[in-house]
């Protein structure tokens, strides 16, 4: 069917009248045939968007594709708000760290040390202007972070995966304490590649989540796997504490 679109203009060629002759002209919302020519599929016709419009006018439930979306638009003001690390970059989490309403950035690298992004101050632009800080006693090869108030203090609390020193640091007016062999996690969550939070028994408490797993270096050298390890849920007890 490779005729039924003109490889120049993309569209509808007079063989594809003749082939449909009750084709109808106003688009048919359940109509959501191509019939185009290879190079043409890099785009849509304009039979086809036809089509596509046709299809949300009649159901509304895709009625809010119709948002424009070229109103989001972005610039890179890396340079700009002094965002920094050493290392290489393994995952990284916004979130109010210092306790005074202003959004920072954790980042975790695999060759240096937990490098907390602080937001100092609003730039003309608008951006905040971040100073790199290592408030994690020296943490480093982190892995995945989970940024939370996990004890409901008001202060964001932070859990760093890593291959065997997993840390649980708690909050307190911004300053942190690792509380990893108070809470438990020293060993059961070794080996832990990322986490998340959430109160998966709705008790008010938010528990933990951690994936677990090992890198494992292969033949090309620059080949990495990851060998998968069971993962774990620990429920948080309250008191400050997460034991299974």
């Amino acid at each position: 069917m490779t005729d039924f679109t003109d490889p120049v203009t993309c569209g509808l060629t007079q063989s594809f009248f003749d082939t449909f002759p009750d084709y109808i002209p106003y688009p048919d919302p359940g109509n959501h045939m191509a019939y185009s020519a290879s190079n043409c599929r890099v785009h849509f016709t304009d039979e086809q968007v036809d089509r596509m419009y046709a299809s949300i006018e009649a159901f509304p439930i895709l009625q809010a594709t119709l948002v424009d979306i070229t109103e989001a638009k972005f610039t890179d003001v890396s340079s700009q708000t002094g965002i920094s690390y050493s290392g290489q970059p393994y995952s990284a989490i916004p979130g109010d760290l210092q306790s005074d309403l202003m959004n920072d950035l954790l980042v975790s690298v695999t060759s240096s040390f937990v490098s907390l992004n602080r937001s100092t101050e609003v730039l003309p632009s608008g951006a905040p202007h971040f100073i790199p800080s290592y408030p994690f006693a020296g943490q480093t090869d982190g892995r995945g972070v989970a940024v939370a108030d996990y004890d409901n203090d008001g202060d964001q609390d932070v859990f760093v995966a890593h291959a065997t020193t997993p840390k649980l640091w708690r909050s307190y007016n911004g300053l942190y304490f690792d509380i990893t062999a108070a809470s438990g996690l020293s060993t059961l969550a070794s080996g832990s590649l990322a986490a998340c939070w959430g109160d998966y028994d709705r008790d008010g408490l938010l528990d933990l989540f951690v994936t677990r797993g090992a890198y494992v270096y292969s033949e090309p050298p620059s080949a990495l796997n990851i060998t998968g390890a069971q993962p774990r849920l620990f429920r948080n007890l309250g008191n400050g504490n997460l034991p299974m």
